[in-house]
C-alpha cells in the first residue's frame, strides 16, 4: 500500500470523510491485516461458536424448566449455567480485546509511517505494546459500563417503586444523556493508544476535545455502527436462521412436542457459528478505522486552534 496522502490521518475531514477514508485504509491494507491476524481471529470465532452453542443448548431450555423442576434444583442449575456462560463470555471479550489490538497496531503503524507493513511469517504478529494499550483501556471501560449500569439500574428499580411516571421519565432522560456523555470516550480512546507515550491512567485525557466535537464522533459512531450491523447480518444469516430454528425447537420440546431436530446439533451449531464468526471478526474489525479519522480530524483541528493567535490583528 503506498503513501496516499488522501489517507493522512491528521487531517481535518467531515464526518463522510472520516467514514470513507476509514473503509479505504481498511480496504487497503485489508490483506495485510489479515495475514498478520488470522490466527486470533479463529480464536475469535472459536470463542463466540462456544458461548452461542452453549447459550443454545443449556440456558434456554432453562428458562422453560423454571414451572417444573424444584426451586433448590432450579438454583443449581441456573448458578452453573450462569457461571459456564460467564466464562465463555470472559473469553470472547479477551479474543475480542487482543482482535482489536491488531486494528490499533496497524493505525499506530500508518500514523507514524503513512504505510502498514506485511507480517514477516504466515502465522501472523503480535503488538505487544499495543495489546496492552488496548487491554488497560478495555479494562476501564468495562469498569465504566458497570458503575453506568449499575447507576441507571438503581434510577429505574426506584422510579418504578415510588410508581411516579415523571421520576421513571426522568430516570430514562438522565441515562440517555449520561450515555451522550460517554461518546467522546471514543476520541480519549483512541489519543490514549495512539500517543507516543502511555500512561495506565483511565483514559480521560482530551474528554473536554472529544466533547467540542461530539456530532462529528455522534454521526461517525451512527453510520459505521449501522453499516456493521447491517453487514454483521448479511454474513451471520446462516447462523441467525439456524439459532431461530434452534430456539423454536428448544421451545416445542420444553411443552411436550417432538425435538424436531437431527443428532450431534450441537456441533452444527458450533461449526456454523465458528465459520459465521471468523467472517464477523473482519467485519467489526472494519468499525475501528472510521473512527481513526474522526480522531485525527479532532487531533489536527485542536492541534491548528494550540497554534492560532490568541488575537487577530
Amino acid at each position: 500500500m503506498e503513501n496516499d496522502k488522501q489517507l493522512t490521518p491528521l487531517h481535518p475531514r467531515t464526518s463522510g470523510g472520516c467514514i470513507a477514508s476509514g473503509y479505504r485504509l481498511y480496504t487497503s491494507a485489508f490483506r495485510r491485516l489479515f495475514r498478520a491476524s488470522w490466527p486470533v481471529a479463529v480464536v475469535y470465532a472459536i470463542a463466540m461458536a462456544a458461548m452461542s452453542s452453549y447459550y443454545i443448548s443449556h440456558a434456554i431450555p432453562l428458562m422453560g424448566l423454571q414451572t417444573i423442576v424444584d426451586p433448590d434444583t432450579m438454583q443449581r442449575l441456573w448458578l452453573r449455567t450462569t457461571l459456564i456462560s460467564g466464562a465463555l463470555g470472559f473469553c470472547f471479550i479477551i479474543a475480542a480485546t487482543v482482535l482489536a489490538s491488531y486494528g490499533f497496531s496497524a493505525m499506530r503503524e500508518h500514523l507514524a509511517t503513512g504505510d502498514v507493513s506485511r507480517a514477516p511469517r504466515w502465522w501472523g504478529r503480535l503488538d505487544v505494546k499495543t495489546l496492552w494499550r488496548t487491554a488497560l483501556c478495555v479494562l476501564w471501560l468495562l469498569l465504566l459500563s458497570l458503575i453506568y449500569g449499575g447507576l441507571t439500574t438503581s434510577l429505574m428499580m426506584l422510579a418504578q417503586r415510588s410508581g411516579l411516571t415523571s421520576l421513571l421519565i426522568g430516570s430514562g432522560v438522565f441515562a440517555l444523556a449520561l450515555l451522550f456523555l460517554l461518546l467522546p470516550l471514543c476520541y480519549t480512546v483512541y489519543r490514549a493508544i495512539l500517543a507516543e507515550r502511555f500512561s495506565p491512567a483511565p483514559p480521560l485525557s482530551g474528554y473536554l476535545s472529544g466533547l467540542g466535537h461530539w456530532g462529528l464522533l455522534f454521526v461517525v459512531v451512527l453510520i459505521t455502527g449501522l453499516a456493521t450491523l447491517l453487514l454483521t447480518l448479511i454474513t451471520q444469516l446462516p447462523a441467525l436462521i439456524l439459532y431461530a430454528a434452534n430456539i423454536r425447537s428448544q421451545l416445542g420440546a420444553l411443552q411436550g412436542d417432538e425435538l424436531g431436530m437431527p443428532q450431534g446439533m450441537w456441533w452444527l451449531n458450533f461449526v456454523v457459528f465458528l465459520i459465521g464468526g471468523f467472517i464477523q471478526a473482519y467485519v467489526h474489525l472494519s468499525t475501528l478505522f472510521p473512527l481513526y479519522y474522526a480522531y485525527g480530524t479532532i487531533r489536527s483541528e485542536e492541534d491548528e486552534r494550540r497554534k492560532a493567535p490568541l488575537f487577530s490583528e
